[in-house]
């Protein structure tokens, strides 16, 4: 048993040495290292505590500044710092390098700014694109071929009367004309890389698209309205009958003074077309005609009993009874600008489609340079193919 107890208290002791006395004094280290760290915490935390209280108690004799304080008494109660305090923050002069860190963490990438990314919308911003909506007033036709034809009558006889047993001559003087309207091309050209296809989070190819479609509208817009004639669509206002003779009402001024233009642009063309017809114009030019007053301060045109005639305060579906199309390409009130149009545009202008937008996509011709051509082409003409149709308003 005495041999027994003996073998038994050396093993016992061997552990200790070699096992149990070894991890003992480990633990003890890092328990009054922990004890240390923790040591030097409440120490920094009583140094603040005690720059606060100093700082609130008796700031005149603190060597902080009031922003400082603020700051300091705002960390200490919600570890948050002010956005005045932050630029303070940058200077060491009186801030603990460790407060810094902790302040500018989401401010600083390298201090975990990395971590917290702005979120990011994958939607474009743009601004409204105007055009003229000439298109939708008018007539639309498709072809395909290069231009279309129409008969028109040049010439008519006139209706003669006559006795019962009278000898009736030929009534002559109808005569045709065959007039023409060609289609002309418009074309976007637009280069771009494979990684700007490849990359971005929005579908850049169909935002071009959709660009495309929108400048095709603006150009063809403005051309129905001032277009030469000569390789694309006949403007409304460079038509010579147009803007010639019978069909032109002069306004009396380069301003609009009064309503009288307006009225008499509506009471000059042949009544049998007022019944589809309307007024054009750009929306200054509206704004102009809607504050148009009396000389005592009144609104000139008001509402009449049956709620569509004249102008009423809540901008109204007409103008003198009439519907009202905004064009942005018609001119503003100018000396000799064609500033309002009035008919019927539905017989007045064609518009003709050949090639409605087609849309080409070329991975090859620019591959070289790592690039797609995205190509845009649509053929379309516009004439004016009824000229008494339409009247124009004419500033002095």
């Amino acid at each position: 048993m005495s041999s027994e107890l003996n073998r038994l208290a050396h093993e016992l002791k061997s552990a200790w040495e070699t096992e149990l006395k070894p991890r003992i004094e480990s633990d003890h280290r890092d328990l009054a290292e922990t004890r240390q760290a923790v040591d030097r915490v409440q120490d920094r935390m009583d140094q603040i505590e005690s720059l606060g209280q100093k700082a609130a108690l008796a700031p005149g004799r603190s060597s902080l500044t009031s922003q400082e304080t603020k700051d300091l008494i705002e960390f200490t109660r919600t570890g948050r710092i002010s956005n005045e305090g932050s630029a303070l923050l940058s200077s060491k002069s009186s801030r603990d390098k460790g407060l810094e860190a902790k302040v500018l963490a989401i401010r600083d990438e390298s201090l975990g700014g990395v971590l917290a990314p702005a979120d990011f919308v994958a939607a474009v911003v743009a601004g409204i694109i105007q055009f003229s909506p000439i298109r939708e007033i008018s007539t639309v036709r498709q072809t395909s071929r290069t231009s279309i034809q129409y008969p028109k009558r040049t010439g008519n006889f006139a209706a003669v009367w006559t006795a019962e047993t009278q000898t009736r001559s030929e009534t002559t003087g109808r005569t045709y004309g065959l007039d023409e309207i060609p289609t002309h091309e418009l074309y976007a050209r637009v280069l771009i890389s494979n990684w700007d296809l490849e990359d971005p989070v929005v579908d850049l190819e169909s935002i071009i698209r959709a660009d495309m479609a929108e400048q095709f509208g603006v150009s063809e817009g403005t051309a129905f309205v001032s277009g030469t004639g000569v390789g694309q669509p006949e403007g409304i206002l460079t038509n010579s009958d147009v803007i010639n003779g019978a069909n032109v009402v002069l306004n009396g001024g380069s301003t609009f003074a009064n309503g009288d233009g307006i009225i008499k642009l509506a009471t000059s063309i042949k009544e049998q077309y007022w019944q589809n017809a309307r007024y054009v114009l750009n929306r200054l030019s509206l704004r102009d005609i809607r504050v148009l007053k009396d000389t005592a301060g009144n609104y000139l045109w008001q509402p009449a009993a049956d709620g569509i005639h004249g102008l009423s305060t809540g901008l109204p579906t007409t103008l003198y009874g009439y519907p009202y199309t905004i064009a942005k390409d018609f001119p503003t009130a100018a000396a000799n600008a064609f500033t309002v149009a009035f008919g019927d545009f539905e017989r007045a202008y064609w518009v003709v489609d050949r090639i409605e937008l087609q849309y080409l996509r070329d991975p090859f011709s620019a591959a070289a340079n790592g690039e797609v051509i995205l190509h845009g082409r649509k053929r379309v003409g516009g004439q004016v193919v009824l000229p008494e149709a339409i009247n124009v308003l004419k500033m002095a």
